[in-house]
């Protein structure tokens, strides 16, 4: 990833660089984000003044990627409920923010917290301020 790359821009072989944690192919799991690049890059474009446009430690899309893929923000999952259900959540989540209202499905709720989770870890652990903003958006998000 390119220091003045938009994160927006990234390519997901990109994102993806500094994992440790793996999934496996013959049992069908993947290395799944709590907090994954799909919420981080929707809310980051709607918070002024955040990152992965800049150059800085904090701002570009290398720092915002290797906060991300810290084991503190992965886990394993069933490549079903990584690929299809957490994508699913993720674009809900993504909508509820983006209208500023409520989330209304439990799963999708737990699936926020769990981002919420893991985008605080990796923010405590990098000191990635840009992740930390994240991490305050989705604490504020309510459930009904």
């Amino acid at each position: 990833v390119s220091k003045g790359k938009k994160y927006v821009d990234s390519k997901r072989k990109d994102r993806n660089s500094g994992i440790k944690k793996r999934g496996s192919a013959a049992r069908g799991t993947d290395a799944a984000h709590k907090g994954s690049h799909r919420v981080v890059d929707n809310i980051l474009k709607r918070t002024r003044g955040r990152g992965g446009h800049g150059t800085g430690k904090n701002t570009s899309s290398e720092a915002i990627s290797r906060a991300l893929n810290d084991d503190v923000n992965l886990r394993i999952k069933t490549q079903h409920g990584n690929r299809i259900l957490d994508e699913m959540r993720d674009k809900r989540i993504n909508e509820a923010y983006n209208k500023g209202t409520s989330l209304t499905e439990h799963t999708t709720a737990m699936r926020a917290v769990q981002a919420h989770k893991g985008t605080q870890a990796a923010a405590d652990k990098s000191g990635n301020r840009a992740v930390a903003q994240v991490a305050h958006e989705l604490g504020k998000m309510t459930y009904k």
